[in-house]
């Protein structure tokens, strides 16, 4: 077990470094304010309800939680906890084979191999993908109980079979797949499902395993087609769909045996999609399926295999599609340890057969995973920065829309607006329906001023995604600048229902609150924006003086207030008059001087009263 942690070391030990990305990672850890604050109650029950990312996984979020408690935004730390969990799922994988088989040569062989092939990269480098080896993490602990469970039948195994399900679900929904992943397990090397008549009582004893499930299913579809992670029928007819699944796992079944250069993004070829290919590539592994199948008796170990590949990727083999990818490195972490399994027994079936010394077949095994390893070593190089990194997947793949979102958003990040604005329409000119992309496009008009060009962006977004909170705050920004009030406060009025923790757009929903007439609402409004950012003077002073323009007082805190009113509408009036809106904007200027005016009769008042009392 040493070893095994030590190849994890020497295959991934270079990435320890490697900075956080500007794809995904944001959105997972360094600008989500929930888990920038760490480990917390608050943090807990957000976690259970979230559904940031397109996904319901509270244990990736409690996971980076629980990093930035203990190390901050140090990406050395979050970097060490994937490889940790890595480590433990290499050595689960070894220790779960030997006890189920008794071969502790092989077994060593499959988790050396499960640890170092190059296709890991992106489960392990990828911070965002913690959920990744998270999820395999708690579902070998799973399947660890289960064969307990079958060899002692203790209730309590069972029960913690099923609550390590459970939460694996709960850290990524790829082990949906998990009860017929037993049942394979059942078949071989269990010994259980050696004919017919057994098979109705296994799938019987693992309904708790079916349900949750199913559960998890429904919970899965819903969060990411609310989020606009799955893709419609328009984006991908159901023909390219079919045609693309086999393509893919085809690919996979390449990259298994020769892993050439990874990209962390392959496109979805669409309507360019290789027909004939994909009929050849579909017969092919209908073909194999069905020879494992018939030889199970002789073989058990390559049919066990192979079905749990096929059956492990059949949740992200694109028949329903989410995101734009034709396939993902990612996808494999599991899916690949049947095949290293059917492989590594295989081998060995052969070299008794043949009656190789021990030797020879410790040699070859050997060179195999030192080839393996070196490959990924030297693989991971392009992850030492992001710009390499979606370079890298440029050159790979050929024209690539998410890679071009990425590099816009360096570029962006980096204030080249030239050069992100190029990207982010490279990037739609390839996807048009790309959100990242968007809203990279919108912030780089925004920041020149382009505010007309920058709302079309914003709203592409949210019409696939209606409560999209950063499009609707985005959108909102941009409406005000364009001098329509009424339309910003409906916008910002959308993004802070979605996401209570915007202290500046419910401020700024407030004043709209206030410039619109809506007094009560304002006060309410300002109230919460003071509560998120409570050393905010500013914002205090204008909170008093919309307090007392409410009770109707002539303080100098309702003067200050109305002058602050009053700069807003004369804004909307100048925006509006460049626009050629000449009678709107002279509705805005008119609301400004009736403002203005009384803040000047108030001023005046007082100034009244302190002579009087001057005098007395």
């Amino acid at each position: 077990m040493l070893a095994l942690c030590a190849l994890v070391w020497f295959a991934f030990g270079s990435t320890l470094t490697s900075p956080f990305l500007g794809y995904d990672d944001p959105q997972y850890v360094t600008r989500n304010e929930a888990v920038r604050k760490g480990l917390s109650w608050s943090g807990v029950r957000w976690a259970l309800t979230a559904v940031d990312a397109a996904n319901w996984h509270p244990l990736t979020w409690l996971s980076h939680m629980l990093d930035v408690s203990l190390y901050g935004l140090d990406v050395r730390g979050h970097h060490a906890t994937s490889l940790l969990l890595h480590a433990a799922n290499t050595t689960l994988v070894f220790l779960l084979l030997r006890s189920a088989t008794g071969a502790a040569g092989a077994s060593l062989l499959v988790a050396a191999l499960f640890t170092v092939h190059p296709t890991r990269l992106e489960s392990v480098v990828w911070i965002s993908e913690r959920k990744d080896v998270l999820c395999a993490f708690f579902g070998l602990l799973a399947v660890a109980a289960w064969i307990a469970w079958v060899r002692s039948r203790r209730r309590p195994l069972f029960a913690l079979a099923a609550a390590l399900h459970a939460a694996s679900l709960m850290a990524k929904p790829m082990l949906v797949t998990l009860p017929v992943l037993l049942l394979i397990l059942d078949f071989w090397p269990l010994g259980r499902a050696q004919c017919r008549a057994a098979i109705g009582p296994l799938v019987g004893e693992k309904w708790p395993f079916f349900a949750l499930s199913a559960v998890s299913g429904v919970i899965t579809v819903f969060v990411q087609r609310s989020g606009g992670a799955v893709m419609g029928l328009q984006a991908f007819p159901l023909g390219e769909r079919l045609a693309n699944a086999p393509l893919a796992v085809g690919a996979y079944l390449v990259d298994f045996a020769w892993p050439g250069p990874r990209s962390i993004f392959y496109p979805h070829p669409g309507a360019t999609v290789a027909w004939a290919a994909a009929a050849a590539v579909g017969i092919l592994l209908a073909l194999v399926t069905v020879a494992t199948a018939r030889s199970r008796n002789r073989f058990p170990y390559a049919f066990a295999g192979w079905a749990w590949f096929l059956v492990a990727l059949l949740p992200v083999i694109g028949l329903v599609q989410v995101g734009l990818q034709a396939r993902a490195d990612r996808y494999t972490y599991l899916p690949y340890l049947g095949l290293f399994v059917a492989a590594v027994f295989a081998f060995r079936a052969g070299a008794a057969r043949l009656r190789l010394a021990a030797a020879p077949f410790g040699l070859v095994a050997l060179a195999v995973v030192a080839a393996a390893a070196l490959t990924t070593r030297a693989q991971s190089a392009p992850w030492k920065d992001g710009r390499t990194l979606f370079e890298h997947a440029r050159a790979v793949t050929g024209p690539n829309a998410v890679a071009e979102q990425a590099l816009g958003s360096i570029d962006l990040n980096a204030g080249q607006l030239e050069a992100a604005e190029r990207h982010f329409r490279s990037a739609l000119d390839l996807a048009p329906s790309l959100t990242g992309a968007h809203l990279g496009l919108g912030r780089v008009l925004v920041t020149t001023g382009r505010f007309d060009e920058a709302a079309t962006s914003y709203e592409a977004v949210l019409a696939r995604v209606p409560q999209h909170v950063e499009a609707a705050n985005n959108l909102a920004y941009c409406r005000l600048r364009q001098g329509d009030l009424a339309r910003a406060r409906a916008l910002f009025a959308r993004a802070v229902s979605s996401n209570a923790s915007l202290a500046a757009s419910a401020y700024v929903l407030g004043m709209l609150e206030a410039a619109l007439g809506s007094r009560e609402q304002a006060v309410a409004r300002l109230s919460e924006a003071v509560r998120l950012s409570p050393g905010n003077d500013s914002w205090a002073l204008d909170l008093d003086g919309a307090r007392a323009l409410a009770r109707g007082e002539d303080s100098s805190a309702a003067s200050r207030f109305r002058a602050r009113l009053g700069a807003y509408h004369r804004e909307a009036a100048a925006a509006l008059q460049a626009r050629g809106r000449s009678e709107e904007a002279r509705s805005h200027l008119v609301e400004a001087e009736r403002l203005e005016s009384g803040t000047r009769a108030g001023a005046a008042r007082a100034g009244t009263g302190a002579r009087v009392d001057d005098d007395g």
